[in-house]
């Protein structure tokens, strides 16, 4: 569990690192994230990046982008970008059923 829990918070990045990787500022960040939904809450707290959706968003890859928006975790499209980014471990960990 504790590995998971690590992989997936390497899925993500706060403004500031996303702002450097993008070459732009925290608030123009701060924007895409409203706008186009490269964010999520983190334990009903902060607001982080999504390093997959900032890719898709700065290879202008809308199709993807609205893919990985809707849960789509399984097209070849939305995959190539977790692989991109070193996180196709999280896509195996998402298959697994829910222990119950």
């Amino acid at each position: 569990m504790r590995k998971q829990v690590s992989e997936l918070v390497r899925a993500f990045c706060e403004q500031f690192v996303a702002a450097e990787r993008a070459g732009k500022s925290t608030g123009t960040i701060r924007n895409w994230c409203i706008d186009h939904g490269i964010r999520r809450r983190v334990g009903g707290g902060q607001w982080i990046v999504s390093k997959v959706a900032l890719a898709m968003y700065l290879d202008g890859d809308d199709v993807a982008l609205a893919a990985y928006i809707k849960g789509d975790r399984s097209s070849d499209r939305v995959i190539a970008y977790f692989k991109r980014e070193g996180l196709e471990g999280l896509l195996e960990k998402w298959r697994e059923p829910c222990p119950t």
